[in-house]
């Protein structure tokens, strides 16, 4: 049956409408619960839903959806793509009220050690991880910038070959998002001193400017959106205003740092450091309406919407699936098996991909269909679409019922721990980011078992180490009543 592009148009403005209503309507009810976690990543998952889903639907709606119509696709393939999608959010979000229902009933008071937060672990827990994330995010500027070459042959990369590169990888891991979280939250803290406080805000500065350095308007959205959801979770209203003062500032450079200033960067001397390229980064953000000429769209709403392209990037994902090109069980055979050296499994698949190399993932293979795209392009994709590529209609429901489960597991347990180390354990979960570099709940699930090896289990050793070392120092009673260590 041949549709009207007319009413294609509308229902996917109410295919894309209901998923944001339902996310909302969460988000306000953890909210006036008093829920600020729950309501955190709920509210990460509406914003994401809302701008770059809803949003670029409305948009493609409205104006008889040009963009599909120059690369060749059907309105019909993308109205397909927005019912896996509001199919995916109906299903995750009654798994995730079902689960938290039974949770609620399941609730029994305890008294005594606990229910008492472990507040000097986590003082130690957040200062080594801010520490950390300032030598990882300030040591980028005494790196070399990756010109062109370089970059071609980051993306053929097939993952570490020993003991060394697993080491590497979830040690740069279990810095680099919990570090981020964890330096909002010392930022808001007005026990700790002002020079942990002090590092927290270079952490925070330090990946802004290296973003813009390269043109990474990922890392620019990563910072911004640290600030606001801490603000929130500690009501602090300088930082919420200080978030909304920087996206202010940075939105008019969103276009001239992903086109003019990043191939500046590339094509900079071989040998550069990141840090020689600030005088080239303070000079273009005073030009950039000068050098803006490369950037795409003819206006901001357009310019928004051909970015966020995350819905029609998906339609090839369904093409693949439909054309017996799925990825089937591969995405996430790489990812339980991440451990695993390649000298032991030379032919081990890449975590979310269906070879041995990077550009077998969904991001990639999008960007391959399209026409005058580089190879190692990637284009953001959406969880529904990536779990239908895997396994069709039957996929995508196992796919969002297990990730509205997961979550209602990893929320229960933050509001159970009430503990800052636990929190930023959990925000991690949210940055899998192989959608438009926003956080998000939802994600595919090779990202969540991927976060499972290479965040959660190291960090929970670090705090197992850090619950046993002060269980040693507690100071405990002698039969004559003196105070003696442990």
């Amino acid at each position: 049956m041949c549709l009207d592009a007319s009413f294609i148009g509308i229902l996917i403005c109410v295919f894309s409408a209901i998923p944001v209503c339902i996310l909302a309507a969460l988000m306000w009810r953890a909210h006036r619960s008093g829920k600020r976690l729950r309501a955190v990543v709920l509210g990460l998952a509406f914003v994401h839903e809302l701008v770059l889903v809803t949003y670029p639907g409305w948009y493609d709606a409205i104006t008889e959806f040009r963009a599909e119509t120059d690369l060749h696709l059907a309105p019909g393939q993308l109205l397909i793509v927005y019912f896996g999608e509001m199919l995916f959010v109906l299903l995750f979000a009654a798994t995730l009220a079902m689960n938290s229902y039974r949770g609620k009933l399941g609730i029994k008071s305890h008294h005594g050690a606990e229910t008492c937060r472990p507040i000097e672990r986590d003082r130690i827990f957040l200062t080594l991880l801010v520490v950390s994330a300032l030598g990882l995010y300030a040591g980028q500027f005494l790196m070399p910038t990756i010109n062109g070459d370089a970059l071609a042959s980051h993306y053929q990369f097939k993952d570490y070959g020993g003991l060394s590169g697993v080491l590497a990888d979830w040690g740069g891991t279990l810095v680099r998002w919990p570090g981020l979280f964890a330096a909002g939250f010392v930022l808001t803290d007005r026990r700790r001193g002002w020079p942990i406080r002090l590092l927290s805000s270079l952490v925070l500065v330090a990946e802004m400017i290296y973003s813009m350095i390269n043109g990474m308007r990922g890392g620019i959205i990563w910072v911004i959106s640290v600030v606001a959801l801490v603000g929130y979770f500690k009501s602090s209203k300088k930082l919420l205003i200080a978030a909304s003062a920087v996206t202010i500032a940075c939105a008019p450079l969103m276009s001239w740092m992903h086109t003019n200033m990043r191939y500046v960067t590339l094509a900079a001397p071989l040998g550069t450091l990141n840090w020689q390229m600030i005088p080239e980064l303070v000079q273009g953000a005073v030009e950039h309406k000068v050098l803006e000429s490369t950037s795409v769209g003819s206006n901001f709403l357009e310019s928004w919407s051909l970015r966020a392209i995350g819905p029609l990037d998906s339609i090839y994902l369904y093409k693949f699936y439909d054309e017996g090109n799925g990825a089937s069980y591969k995405p996430i055979v790489g990812t339980l098996f991440l451990p695993i050296p390649r000298a032991i499994w030379p032919g081990k698949p890449v975590a979310g991909s269906t070879d041995d190399s990077n550009l077998g993932m969904a991001i990639y293979k999008v960007q391959q269909q399209k026409p005058d795209s580089a190879f190692y392009d990637m284009g953001p994709i959406l969880a529904s679409a990536h779990a239908y590529w895997e396994g069709g209609w039957s996929f995508l429901f196992i796919a969002a019922v297990f990730t509205g489960w997961f979550w209602s597991r990893l929320l229960a347990w933050g509001e159970r721990a009430q503990s800052a180390a636990v929190d930023i354990v959990i925000l991690s979960f949210t940055a899998a980011l192989p959608i438009d570099g926003f956080f998000d709940m939802l994600n595919p699930l090779f990202t969540y078992f991927r976060l499972l090896w290479i965040t959660l289990l190291p960090m929970l050793c670090v705090l197992w180490v850090l619950d046993a070392w002060l269980q040693r120092r507690k100071p405990v009673r002698d039969p004559g009543h003196n105070m003696v260590p442990a």
